[in-house]
């Protein structure tokens, strides 16, 4: 099948059970969200990548990346001061997540800034090309993230 005719669906297949079933959730947010998907695979992972973009205002809102043994969303949370009472809110794993991408360093002419937000008292400039990469978690933590990404298309 080519790359062009797969469809989110088939792309998380290789995904077992419980980790297909929390990928598939991402797949259905991003359609209730009307996002745009597009599909590649990335050679020089091996991985799997399906971005799903708002189309107004135009922006990617967040990437399923896979492949048979591991599964991340990567999540463009521009937003996060607007919602910082729910991040607030969630598991100390959700809360590292964020705390630990990669910080902003204005990388290139074309970069628009980082994230800026205050969480635990303190400020923080996250690299949004980077964006917050979430794995191995638990259905509750899962559910979290699906609901950041909701509250982030609002923005």
């Amino acid at each position: 099948m080519d790359q062009i005719d797969m469809t989110p669906e088939d792309i998380i297949k290789i995904l077992k059970d419980k980790d297909f079933e929390n990928a598939l959730k991402f797949v259905q947010i991003g359609s209730l969200l009307n996002c745009k998907p597009a599909i590649r695979y990335a050679t020089a992972h091996k991985t799997w990548k399906c971005v799903y973009s708002k189309r107004k205002p135009k922006r990617v809102l967040f990437t399923i990346e896979c492949n048979e043994n591991k599964w991340s969303i990567k999540a463009n949370l521009f937003h996060i001061n607007q919602y910082k009472e729910f991040v607030e809110s969630c598991s100390n794993n959700i809360k590292h997540g964020i705390k630990s991408a990669y910080d902003c360093k204005m990388c290139s002419s074309r970069c628009k800034g980082g994230a800026q937000f205050t969480m635990d008292d303190q400020q923080f400039m996250k690299c949004i090309g980077c964006c917050f990469y979430f794995r191995n978690m638990p259905d509750e933590d899962w559910n979290c993230v699906r609901s950041l990404i909701e509250m982030e298309s609002n923005y």
